[in-house]
């Protein structure tokens, strides 16, 4: 069966916090994997909250031009944070659109971030 997302998607999706209750936020889908319990999206964290398009961590993406946010079903510039994540059920997840992966600033910047993680 073919999965309803795909890495580079954009969702909306009650991300945990760490008191435990859950806030809606949009993320970046990162990894869809099939599980004997039925599938999982692995959604990268994002917030609107001090965004700038030169001053953020080396871990974290930006989106910031009108036409990439249009894309991903965004209103104001979003960094998404590569070191957090969460899993979530696909009935969970709300899709808003999808970055331009086709898009070679939007591909290095994305690059950037993975390796800034994984340190590769």
């Amino acid at each position: 069966m073919e999965s309803q997302f795909n890495a580079g998607d954009v969702v909306k999706v009650p991300f945990p916090t760490d008191d435990g209750r859950t806030l809606p936020h949009y993320g970046v889908v990162k990894l869809v994997e099939s599980t004997f319990g039925g599938e999982l999206v692995t959604v990268v964290y994002g917030s609107s909250k001090k965004v700038s398009p030169t001053g953020h961590l080396p871990h974290e993406f930006v989106l910031f031009e009108e036409e990439d946010l249009r894309l991903a079903g965004l209103k104001v510039p979003t960094r998404f944070d590569f070191k957090v994540s969460a899993k979530f059920r696909p009935e969970e997840c709300a899709l808003t659109g999808k970055l331009r992966l086709d898009d070679p600033k939007i591909a290095n910047g994305l690059r950037r971030a993975i390796q800034a993680v994984y340190n590769f």
